[in-house]
Order: structure tokens, then sequence, then C-alpha cells
């Protein structure tokens, strides 16, 4: 009798190493959280780190407006008092909103389950 062929695939995986585990969640997490870094760091300091991280802390101007070329989003940010008004999203507050889940539309805020009971 043949074996699926999810089956093979699988088989490949039995063993699992926990170094090699950790190391791809180290390798994962590690780029993420340095990327956060830049982009909080390239709002509060000077236009060297704005350069080398292409200007990433103006970067959710692009998903308003995609067409806006990547040397005109401290220009548009600047021209727009709107813009100013987002509160800044750091890694901190990124990592707690994991939690939230849903929807209220009465405040208009994301909650978690626990706020339900």
């Amino acid at each position: 009798m043949s074996r699926p062929a999810w089956y093979t695939i699988m088989a490949e995986f039995e063993n699992p190493s926990l170094l090699k585990s950790s190391w791809q969640i180290i390798n994962t997490l590690v780029p993420y959280f340095f990327l956060w870094y830049v982009m909080v760091r390239a709002l509060q300091t000077g236009y060297s780190l704005q350069w080398f991280s292409g200007n990433i802390g103006y970067h959710h101007i692009h998903h308003i407006k995609p067409l806006i070329p990547n040397y005109r989003l401290e220009e548009c940010y600047k021209a727009i008092p709107d813009l100013k008004e987002i509160k800044l999203l750091t890694i901190g507050k990124s990592l707690r909103s994991l939690r939230l889940h849903l929807w209220d539309e009465t405040p208009n805020k994301l909650v978690s389950f626990r706020s339900l009971q």
C-alpha cells in the first residue's frame, strides 16, 4: 500500500531540533525589532538615520497614497497637519496589541475577548 504524498513531507520533520527552531525564531524576531527601532528613531532624529532607513518613519504615508515617491514622503508629512496627529506604534505597543482581536464599534477601538465578560 502506498503512502500519501503528505506523509513523505511530514517524515522529514519527525525529529525537530530545538537549536534550529530557536535559531529560526531569533532570525525572525531580531530583524523585526530592529526595523521597529529604526523606524521610531527615524522619526525622532535627523536626516542621516532617515536616509539610512529609506524614510521608514514616513512609510505610513505610502499606504495612504502609494503614488507618492519615497523622496517626497517627508515633504508630505510636513505639509499635511493631520499626519502629525498619528500616534507612534512602538515595539511595546505592537506586542500589547497582539491580545486585541475584536473591533468594538461603540468606542471605535480594538478590544480583547476578556473585555466582553
